[in-house]
């Protein structure tokens, strides 16, 4: 069940990224705010979360390293499709260091959340 839920968040980022630059809102403020690369690493914070939280098991580095470069590489895709096959979408390579950012934060939390993590989680192997 755990997989569901990051698979669903996963299909969800897929679909925020595959809106149409004309179905997304243009505010003035938001530019100020650059709220965009703040949505970004929220998505990707929370995938990590889910998607780390989801392979309970494997608490170790090695599991966090493949989640972290699947997530990262899952952002790269994203932004190359909405430069080439998205409609009225512009690849940002921010938006993909602001990916990354969210993965790291999502490492940082995951690993200081005391409810998601044993007191043996994240052993070196």
């Amino acid at each position: 069940m755990r997989y569901t839920f990051a698979i669903s968040w996963l299909v969800l980022i897929a679909i925020l990224h595959a809106l149409p630059g004309d179905n997304i809102s243009k505010f003035d403020f938001l530019d100020v705010l650059n709220i965009d690369k703040l949505v970004h690493t929220t998505l990707f914070m929370i995938a990590f979360i889910l998607l780390a939280y989801a392979d309970k098991r494997q608490y170790n580095l090695i599991s966090f390293h493949y989640i972290t470069v699947s997530l990262a590489m899952y952002g790269l895709a994203l932004e190359y499709s909405q430069g080439y096959f998205f409609e009225n979408r512009s690849m940002d390579v921010f938006d993909w260091l602001a990916d990354i950012c969210g993965i790291l934060i999502g490492i940082l939390l995951f690993r200081k959340i005391p409810f998601l993590t044993s007191t043996n989680s994240c052993k070196k192997v």
